[in-house]
């Protein structure tokens, strides 16, 4: 991921917004990037763990960056240690 598309991502409207609930933990890339198994036609996977399921509103929500097809996946904390607590419920790679 290039540096202006990171900084696009970081001060997209959207983004700023949830920073700003004091709700967001981390912001990552996932999904086939994350795993260098992209194609040229691949999205961006943008993660935004949250401390709670408050932005889970704007769960899938695209990103209107020009150029690029991105969405924001938002899992909360609780949900994650939820999943690491209990790995064989996992149906697939999130």
């Amino acid at each position: 991921m290039n540096e202006d598309l990171k900084r696009n991502i970081f001060y997209s409207d959207i983004i700023i917004d949830m920073i700003t609930t004091n709700k967001v933990i981390a912001i990552l890339l996932g999904g086939s990037r994350l795993l260098n198994l992209e194609s040229p036609e691949s999205d961006y996977d943008i993660i935004v763990l949250a401390k709670d399921d408050s932005l889970s509103h704007l769960q899938k929500t695209p990103l209107n960056i020009e150029g690029y097809n991105a969405h924001i996946l938002i899992p909360s904390l609780q949900n994650i240690m939820t999943l690491i607590k209990n790995p064989k419920k996992l149906n697939g790679f999130e």
